[in-house]
């Protein structure tokens, strides 16, 4: 294999590459190969759909670091996807923030009844029960 010179995406220090990763032998971990692959696959979701397309692992790194690699919905799980809070705006740094995988689901497929639920409760009474509507008595409505 030909080790080529390059900079570290993260410190910056040359290094001899012997991989695509750009990361220096002081800077790689598993965690860190696991987020570059992640913004990899993200940057190919977007190219595929035509969405602006800027952010860098360094810039995904601090993101996460801003949540303690949690959701940064729920602020409980860890996190498991990069989520572009406007598809609009694309994969920019002004416009990800990481998600877990349960989050991701209820918005995609109803967080509006999420968020009407939780409006109910903390609206009506607390008895300590919560209400759950049925599927056919949330069609009725």
């Amino acid at each position: 294999m030909i080790a080529t010179l390059a900079s570290c995406v993260i410190c910056g220090l040359p290094f001899e590459a012997r991989t695509t990763y750009g990361l220096c032998p002081l800077c790689i971990s598993k965690d860190r190969l696991r987020e570059f692959d992640r913004v990899e696959s993200a940057k190919r979701v977007a190219d595929r759909a035509k969405l602006p397309n800027t952010l860098t692992l360094v810039q995904w790194l601090s993101v996460l670091s801003d949540f303690n690699g949690r959701c940064a919905y729920c602020l409980y799980h860890t996190s498991a996807l990069i989520e572009m809070v406007s598809t609009l705006h694309g994969l920019t740094y002004e416009n990800v923030v990481p998600c877990c995988r349960g989050c991701h689901e209820h918005k995609l497929h109803g967080w509006d009844m999420a968020v009407q639920r939780v409006v109910a409760y903390l609206s009506g009474e607390r008895d300590g029960t919560i209400t759950f509507m049925q599927e056919d008595e949330a069609a009725v409505e």
